[in-house]
């Protein structure tokens, strides 16, 4: 996610892609695509799709809550059964994972930061 933090901050618009898994059991992912400032479209027909990541551009003084998951991202990894990854404006990384039968209710974990 660090690849597509600092140009989704200094653009203030969110970037997405998808986590997949090789044939020879690593795991990838796909290039961040540009995307709106709210919302990110992910493409789970990709092969191997094990979920998505995005970020959330530059910090939106209180328009949006920048620093956590919305329930959007949260459906949208809820609907796949695959787990969502993003990037804050502050730089924090975040991971949900979804609870069956429990759409948005799913634990999401602090993973790590990224620095400019």
């Amino acid at each position: 996610m660090q690849s597509i933090y600092t140009e989704s901050v200094a653009e203030d618009r969110e970037y997405v892609g998808d986590v997949v898994k090789e044939n020879s059991g690593d795991y990838n992912y796909t290039a961040g695509i540009r995307q709106g400032r709210e919302g990110s479209e992910v493409d789970a027909s990709v092969p191997g799709y094990e979920g998505y990541y995005h970020s959330h551009g530059a910090a939106s003084n209180g328009v949006f809550d920048d620093e956590h998951f919305s329930d959007r991202d949260k459906r949208t990894a809820d609907r796949y059964a695959k787990p969502a990854y993003v990037v804050t404006p502050s730089g924090r990384m975040l991971r949900y994972d979804p609870t069956p039968y429990h759409p948005t209710m799913g634990a999401t974990t602090e993973i790590g930061t990224v620095h400019p």
